[in-house]
């Protein structure tokens, strides 16, 4: 096996335990055992397209893992697949990062007052600092993002479909 594909099934099972304990809650069962089968069946793909292990109908149980690998991906991912999910999610985080700017910079201004400094000089400070929120620009920070999510997850899943051809004999190892 190259060593870009023990990097790759290094990926693989990286992911697979980052996406057992994704957004800090526990997993059901299924989940767990899904995201586990899903792991072992992608690298099993790695296995079985570089003669590290062999089976009797090993095209048979290679289209078997890469089908219930895509299926589980699609199903446990799909949240990030909805583009109106995906900028709901951009803009709440974003309007977060708004509010509590705009909380640090009156702490600063009360702060510096405080000290002893001029309002008026503070004021001229941070006025450049927008006050309103840009729903405008987080929508086109959004679609940006959602694009580059969309040709990440294709660079992704390009060596995982090269092997798998691989293993069906279509390229020679």
């Amino acid at each position: 096996m190259p060593i870009w594909a023990y990097c790759y099934c290094g990926l693989i099972v990286a992911g697979t335990i980052f996406n057992l304990f994704d957004k800090d809650k526990i997993k059901t069962i299924y989940q767990f055992s899904g995201e586990t089968l899903s792991g072992i069946c992608a690298v099993s793909i790695f296995l079985i397209a570089y003669n590290i292990v062999h089976f009797k109908n090993s095209e048979f149980l290679s289209t078997l893992c890469i089908c219930y690998g895509l299926f589980w991906a699609y199903h446990a991912h799909r949240h990030y697949l909805n583009y109106d999910k995906f900028k709901s999610d951009i803009h709440e985080s974003a309007i977060e990062v708004h509010e509590n700017m705009l909380k640090e910079i009156a702490e600063m201004k009360e702060a510096a007052i405080a000290e002893g400094a001029d309002p008026k000089e503070v004021d001229e400070q941070f006025a450049e600092v927008e006050k309103e929120y840009d729903f405008d620009e987080t929508e086109k920070e959004a679609y940006y993002l959602y694009i580059g999510v969309l040709v990440l997850l294709s660079a992704l899943v390009i060596p995982y479909l090269y092997v798998y051809l691989i293993s069906l004999g279509v390229f020679g190892n």
